[in-house]
């Protein structure tokens, strides 16, 4: 089978979706038709249905700006779950939430990575440097945490390839409603499993992970970009393809 962490530079392209044949969503699922055709040429080889593990993107560093979530949902094809009807015998391994450990770190902000010997303040972070230094990384969006991913490949194939009965991937969400002052969010009970939805306080510190829902249709918008190096915003792709 195939294992696919890509490049994030994939980013700046149209998202589309597999469906409707655009964007990197239906580049994804014809490079997987294509890479299974080839390596299964000479029969006996590879299986003409390989797997395919995909690991999307970390938060960390700028190119996931502005639209990382459009981009995981590229991934899928636009379906937001792997396997589906576009990219059937696949399977996902969620990275979003581990970012690099070793990133705005006091010691790193400050100028002592490398190590200043001699800099009083840079006294402590002695430990810190050596860690950053002997772990290589080019940067934020490739996090050095590769173990967690290894598992979650493992336990998606295991899962969907190898039929162990085991959920190998997070909450999906399925729907909201909202009612009165209420907002009723559903999740995809298949994939849940007997797993469990814990729903932290909205105060917790602003670099946890976000969960944000839409309640006004007509602002709808699957892909932004950028407007010059300020903080504004255009839709480029409002999920029709337009």
């Amino acid at each position: 089978g195939f294992l696919w962490y890509q490049g994030e530079n994939n980013m700046r392209s149209v998202f589309g979706n597999a469906h409707q044949q655009r964007g990197y969503s239906c580049a994804l699922s014809k490079m997987i038709g294509s890479w299974r055709d080839l390596f299964s040429v000479v029969p006996g080889t590879t299986d003409p249905m390989a797997p395919f593990g995909i690991v999307t993107l970390t938060m960390a560093g700028g190119d996931g700006y502005p639209d990382v979530g459009g981009m995981y949902l590229a991934q899928t094809g636009g379906h937001g779950v792997l396997p589906n009807p576009d990219m059937p015998n696949t399977f996902l391994a969620q990275a979003f939430d581990l970012d690099d450990p070793y990133m705005n770190n006091t010691c790193s902000l400050i100028g002592c990575v490398p190590m200043k010997v001699g800099n009083a303040s840079c006294a402590g972070c002695e430990g810190y440097a050596d860690s950053v230094t002997e772990t290589k990384s080019m940067g934020p969006i490739h996090s050095r945490v590769k173990k967690p991913i290894g598992d979650r490949l493992a336990r998606g194939a295991y899962s969907s390839v190898y039929g162990g009965d085991v959920h190998a991937t997070g909450p999906v969400l399925s729907g909201c409603e909202l009612k009165g002052n209420e907002l009723i969010i559903k999740f995809n009970q298949t994939l849940l499993g007997t797993d469990k939805v814990e729903v932290g306080d909205y105060y917790r510190p602003t670099n946890a992970t976000y969960l944000q829902i839409l309640t006004n249709q007509s602002l709808f918008c699957l892909q932004a970009r950028a407007i010059g190096k300020g903080s504004k915003t255009e839709c480029v792709d409002d999920g029709t393809g337009k």
